[in-house]
């Protein structure tokens, strides 16, 4: 396998994980809503209380990721715009005249 297979086996498995924290968490919430609170050290409410922490951690992860991919892919078609579009310098268009 070369380097780009593995970077994207890679990518799998972290969008799988995320993924399943994702929906389990909210699974978790779903299922136990309507639970009858103990009190104030109720476990149930604790681990609903975990499960919104991740998923907002997870969102806010998200949106960063999505706004580097973004910036990439910016970034990457100015610089193609300015190789294609800008390398036309007048070095670079020099005619030899002493020959």
């Amino acid at each position: 396998m070369n380097k780009k297979q593995k970077r994207r086996i890679i990518a799998l498995i972290i969008l799988v994980a995320i993924l399943s924290v994702m929906l389990l968490s909210i699974a978790y919430i779903l299922e136990h809503s309507g639970h009858e609170c103990t009190g104030s050290k109720c476990p149930i409410c604790a681990a609903i209380e975990q499960c919104c922490d991740n998923l907002k951690i997870l969102d806010t992860a998200i949106t960063a990721c999505i706004l580097v991919f973004l910036f990439m892919r910016v970034v990457k078609s100015e610089q193609c715009v300015s190789l294609v579009y800008f390398n036309n310098s007048l070095i670079s268009q020099k005619v030899r005249m002493n020959n």
